[in-house]
């Protein structure tokens, strides 16, 4: 006798859902993608000629916004739409993508680091959500 929801010995693991699978590796590449700036650090110091402090302040803009921009994401989420939200956070994050590679100073760098924050943030707590909610 097997305990109730457990499977039965010799029965097939449950698929993992398509979409389960494309949400995961999409997260995965929206934290990837804007992380990427960490080991090129010396490389971007060294051509803007700011200080190592400065090139912190670049790298840690991002993770401060995710951390504003976290809590409240998913308030906003439910009062727009999880979709409606992902849009904009993708139009955002593009946005800050550009912003940052066309970045002839400082502060707009860390401008365009504080959009990927806030719009990776959003995309992940959706993410997040989505998977949780095809869980069995």
């Amino acid at each position: 006798m097997t305990a109730p929801g457990a499977r039965p010995a010799g029965s097939p693991a449950p698929a993992v859902p398509g979409q389960a699978i494309l949400l995961g590796v999409a997260v995965f590449a929206f934290i990837a993608a804007t992380n990427i700036l960490t080991p090129l650090l010396p490389l971007v110091r060294d051509e803007l000629g700011v200080s190592i402090s400065t090139a912190g302040l670049i790298v840690g803009s991002y993770g401060l916004a995710r951390l504003v921009v976290d809590l409240p994401a998913g308030f906003l989420a439910d009062r727009f739409g999880h979709r409606r939200l992902s849009v904009v956070a993708i139009v955002l994050l593009v946005a800050s993508s550009l912003l940052g590679w066309t970045a002839g100073n400082v502060e707009t760098l860390i401008l365009a680091r504080i959009g990927s924050g806030a719009a990776v943030a959003i995309l992940a707590m959706v993410g997040v959500s989505a998977l949780a909610a095809t869980a069995s």
